[in-house]
């Protein structure tokens, strides 16, 4: 990823996250998603005020990688086992 695309973290957690979002190697964004998440989980595990800006960009960066993962990633996956088929 180069410097003019990385965006500034706020949170512990975002650099992990942008990284994951902001990948565009097939190949490494499995590894990227598997990482964000891992930083959210880890975060998750202090407190955190429930009305806090931060809850709130937790639970959506979670539901963003989740979709990122089913849409990308378990896509890549799903387009070279039938390539291999075919």
């Amino acid at each position: 990823m180069s410097d003019d695309t990385q965006l500034k973290a706020i949170y512990s957690w975002e650099a992990a996250y942008n990284a994951a979002v902001l990948e565009t190697d097939e190949a490494a964004m499995p590894l990227r998603v598997y990482d964000a998440l891992a930083a959210i989980e880890q975060r998750q595990l202090s407190p955190i005020e429930e009305d806090s800006e931060e809850n709130r960009a937790l639970r959506a960066a979670t539901l963003a990688l989740q979709t990122l993962r089913v849409e990308r990633v378990n896509g890549f996956e799903g387009r070279n086992s039938t390539s291999d088929e075919s």
